[in-house]
């Protein structure tokens, strides 16, 4: 059986808190089988140690976890 992996991108807030990630901030993935497929949770370092860093990975449908660092997009140069 091949299985889509229809990931959402990353997210540009914390999915927990809602504070918007700044430029190199790092961040948390988790990633989650649904029933309507994968479900991405983009979170703080805060929100991670508060509420997910303990059992997210015992959680129902729990995939996946990674590390990352936010970086925002550069400025598109605007046409000559």
């Amino acid at each position: 059986m091949i299985d889509e992996w229809n990931i959402q991108h990353r997210a540009q807030s914390c999915l927990a808190c809602g504070k918007p990630f700044l430029d190199k901030q790092p961040y948390h993935t988790l990633l989650f089988d649904q029933r309507a497929g994968y479900e991405r949770l983009d979170v703080c370092e805060q929100c991670w140690a508060a509420q997910y860093s303990q059992g997210a990975t015992s959680r129902k449908g729990f995939v996946s976890h990674w590390q990352g660092v936010f970086e925002v997009a550069p400025a598109r140069a605007e046409p000559i």
